[in-house]
């Protein structure tokens, strides 16, 4: 929706090569996630003189892309414009999956388009569905009303990404009571702990909470196990034109 304020002696207004008589327009078929839409108005008297141009209306289009296999997302935005007195700064936001939230990573000044992020900020709040990390913009208004507006929202495809702690202590104390890698971008996916004598002991899945130091119900000892893991990407290497596997293999101290 374009408002704007009503120009003396004005009979109609003209917003997108529509004439209107009121001082609004619904744009029913905007495309702000596809691109920067921009508005202006101008206005005819009864005797078909026409007025100057309004003030330029644009909204905020961002872009991004995951740069060198997750070094950092970079991130790009056209301009906000309509405010008198422009933007004070621009904030940065990313979508916390765990907290279900826009958390905000950083501020920029008003005259800055682009930004450095990390592409998976936040490793506690992924899990092996993260295939995407989600980022908007947030322009804050410089004096005037301090009004804010927020622009389309992106999701930056994550490359494989596995996080593997060393130790876990299951003794109900609600810390580290359960081992489970914390994976990003993964397709196909096997996690398997075996004991000292090889035995399989637990396989994990994408939806279990982990393991809990037991086999067939019963508290294994302490010590080291070994584990066992293998997966392919979601993302597709633009090197190989495949998606990059991912192997680890090492061992897992189970401490009470």
């Amino acid at each position: 929706v374009t408002v704007w304020n009503k120009l003396q002696d004005a009979v109609s207004y003209s917003i997108r090569n529509k004439t209107v008589t009121d001082t609004f327009f619904v744009h029913h078929n905007a495309e702000p996630y596809l691109k920067s839409e921009k508005y202006f108005v101008t206005a005819t008297n009864q005797c078909g003189y026409k007025s100057s141009v309004s003030a330029i209306a644009q909204t905020i289009y961002l872009q991004g892309e995951n740069k060198n296999f997750n070094e950092f997302a970079l991130l790009q935005y056209t301009p906000y414009e309509t405010w008198k007195n422009g933007v004070l700064e621009y904030h940065v936001e990313y979508f916390d999956k765990k907290t279900q939230s826009w958390i905000q990573l950083n501020t920029l000044a008003g005259n800055i388009l682009n930004a450095k992020s990390e592409v998976i900020p936040d490793s506690s709040g992924t899990n092996i569905s993260t295939a995407t990390i989600c980022y908007r913009i947030v322009a804050i208004e410089k004096e005037g009303n301090k009004q804010l507006t927020v622009s389309n929202v992106i999701c930056i495809p994550v490359y494989p990404v596995v996080f593997l702690p060393n130790a876990f202590s299951p003794n109900g104390d609600g810390l580290n009571d359960y081992y489970k890698p914390i994976c990003a971008g993964l397709n196909a996916y096997q996690f398997e702990i075996y004991d000292r004598w090889g035995a399989l002991v637990y396989s994990d899945t994408p939806e279990s909470i982990g393991w809990d130091g037991t086999f067939n119900g019963k508290a294994l000892p302490v010590g080291a196990y070994t584990f066992r893991l293998s997966a392919a990407g979601q993302l597709v290497s633009p090197a190989t034109n495949n998606a990059r596997r991912v192997e680890r293999k090492g061992l897992i101290y189970l401490v009470r």
